[in-house]
């Protein structure tokens, strides 16, 4: 299991997604992640990995770890 933690602009962006499907999977995507089932991912660089979410426009969910903490960063 994982304590996942949210940036302020991701949770802003989230709420402001006006495709509500895609908001409804997002968070789909982020208690899966929380239960430890983590899915597709990559790094991308300097400590920074994305979860690849296959809706839509292909949403990704940028992130770090941090003391055992999975920070997300943002969401594109």
């Amino acid at each position: 299991m994982f304590l996942v933690a949210r940036t302020v602009e991701f949770e802003n962006w989230l709420d402001g997604l006006r495709d509500r499907k895609a908001q409804k999977r997002i968070a789909m995507r982020i208690r899966r992640i929380e239960t430890g089932l983590l899915g597709d991912w990559k790094p991308v660089g300097e400590g920074v990995s994305e979860f690849r979410i296959d809706y839509g426009p292909k949403y990704r969910l940028y992130y770090t770890i941090r003391d055992q903490v999975i920070v997300i960063l943002l969401c594109g």
